[in-house]
């Protein structure tokens, strides 16, 4: 996907931060000459263990928190206390190219959300035409985000996710949506909230 939003238009957003403005700045052409992925299958060693399963991962990596986009995309980072030691620094998401990835994606996203949906979608359907059921969509690999509606339009592709909004797992209803709640011990209120969900009998993660 590539930008299509002009300079002025980005550099007067309240969608995104000064930083990523900067950024925008700096990697204009990458930004809306390059057609940069919005999913890619497989791309993890978080995912190893599916692959011997024959399960194949798409996972959707954003620039957490907010890194990028003025308004939080990781609704509950702070109360969860996560935003410090968050992952996305590890890895390939460490590495240039894939940090480049994930903060345009996001500026993407809060730029152009109707369309970066739309682009979602046809790289999930491309993806199930190679993989077919083994496919399984991870939405929120970095991010913590409520894409229930484009799920709940998708009935025959499995999603998962994990989240540490307790709410989103209590009330998820969708029958191809996996949603594990990830719990936290770096706070009282994280440890509490937590240890409601065990208690409720919802899967949870430490």
């Amino acid at each position: 996907m590539k930008l299509q939003s002009n300079k002025s238009t980005v550099q007067n957003s309240n969608q995104i931060n000064d930083n990523a403005k900067e950024w925008a700045r700096k990697n204009w052409d990458y930004l809306t000459q390059t057609d940069t992925p919005l999913i890619n299958v497989n791309s993890s060693t978080k995912i190893e263990k599916g692959q011997k399963i024959n399960v194949n991962t798409g996972i959707l990596y954003l620039k957490p928190a907010d890194q990028v986009t003025t308004k939080t995309i990781c609704a509950a980072a702070d109360l969860m206390g996560c935003k410090k030691g968050c992952l996305i620094d590890s890895g390939q998401l460490g590495k240039k190219a894939g940090s480049n990835a994930a903060t345009k994606r996001t500026i993407l996203l809060a730029l152009e959300p109707e369309t970066f949906k739309k682009h979602l979608r046809i790289e999930i359907l491309k993806h199930q035409l190679e993989y077919g059921d083994t496919l399984a969509i991870r939405l929120n690999g970095t991010s913590d985000i409520d894409f229930s509606d484009l799920i709940a339009s998708m009935p025959d592709q499995l999603f998962y996710d994990y989240t540490k909004i307790y709410s989103r797992v209590v009330k998820n209803d969708l029958a191809n949506y996996d949603l594990t709640f990830s719990g936290s011990a770096n706070n009282a209120k994280s440890l509490q909230i937590t240890a409601r969900a065990i208690k409720a009998g919802k899967r949870t993660v430490l």
